[in-house]
């Protein structure tokens, strides 16, 4: 099923939050949303597991990368990229922005576009064939790829796939163009 629009998204501009540090500007706006009556998952796959739509927050001023999902490095080697945490959260995102601890923006994008998922396929295989190399790793090589995993906690047994902010800002555009209204795939 396809959100074009989540109509409480309009109640959360203007939403004072917490700090964006670890998670809890992005907890506090669940929490929000489910006091407006809507069922959030908090666990593995897609916030609003019902229509497939993830939940990302992101300070406006932020410039560090943007984790999308984390896997353990068995499920990363033992999963496609269509099976993957990673394909379930980056089909369609309620993504809310926010400057000085309030909210500014909150817009559905669909990353479900065959060229949005080629991009990230390729990206996952190739930070996948790494870690069947090297199941250390803490950070995979990425250059020229749209996405690579990193252990962004020592203590943690996942690697977060992550998407730096110039990718995430063109892979927006893309999900936000009149592209994908011109083919039919």
């Amino acid at each position: 099923m396809k959100v074009k629009v989540f109509k409480p998204a309009k109640l959360l501009i203007g939403q004072i939050v917490p700090t964006n540090q670890h998670g809890h500007a992005g907890r506090y706006v669940e929490s929000l949303i489910e006091k407006m009556g809507v069922l959030i998952n908090r666990g593995h796959g897609p916030d609003f597991i019902d229509y497939g739509l993830e939940l990302k927050t992101r300070d406006v001023d932020a410039t560090s990368a943007q984790t999308i999902a984390d896997m353990s490095v068995e499920e990363i080697i033992n999963k496609s990229y269509k099976d993957s945490h990673v394909f379930k959260k980056f089909q369609q995102q309620l993504r809310v922005y926010i400057r000085d601890n309030v909210i500014v923006s909150a817009d559905i994008y669909d990353f479900s576009h065959s060229s949005i998922q080629d991009l990230l396929e390729k990206a996952y295989n190739h930070a996948r064939k790494q870690l069947v190399q090297c199941q250390d790793l803490d950070r995979t090589e990425y250059t020229g790829f749209y996405g690579f995993f990193e252990r962004v906690d020592k203590d943690r047994k996942t690697l977060s796939f992550r998407l730096s902010k110039k990718d995430m800002i063109t892979l927006e555009g893309m999900a936000k163009s009149e592209y994908k209204n011109l083919f039919t795939e």
